[in-house]
């Protein structure tokens, strides 16, 4: 009963769904799963995670949809950037403010996309 209290809490349930959809998905139990795998290298599931939670609480912030959030579809692209910027390149100075670069880029070009996709009826 505790756990199910948990997994269905918003900010565990976009995280799980944002791993889970990059492998085409809706499991839960996969999520968990990818999101140990990434930390085996504690740097990147680490880096990667904290990408995917400033980048949710943004959306947030800037008044998205609870429901788009949570199901994960805005954030699995911003997870990815997260991961591969925390593959690449050293904690640093500069790395902090590619980070925040990063994740406004993020934010910019998936809110286009979206609002692109929607003027065609595209899904």
């Amino acid at each position: 009963m505790k756990l199910k209290s948990i997994l269905t809490n918003f900010w565990v349930e976009s995280t799980l769904n944002s791993y889970s959809i990059i492998l085409f998905s809706n499991n839960k139990i996969l999520a968990m799963l990818l999101l140990l795998v990434t930390f085996m290298t504690p740097k990147i599931g680490l880096i990667g995670l904290l990408f995917l939670l400033c980048f949710h609480l943004l959306l947030v912030i800037l008044g998205f949809s609870k429901v788009e959030i949570k199901s994960g579809v805005l954030g699995f692209n911003a997870l990815l950037v997260g991961l591969s910027i925390a593959y690449s390149y050293e904690i640093n100075l500069y790395f902090i403010g590619l980070f925040c670069i990063s994740i406004l880029l993020s934010l910019v070009i998936i809110i286009w996309c979206k609002n692109y996709f929607k003027r065609y009826h595209l899904p």
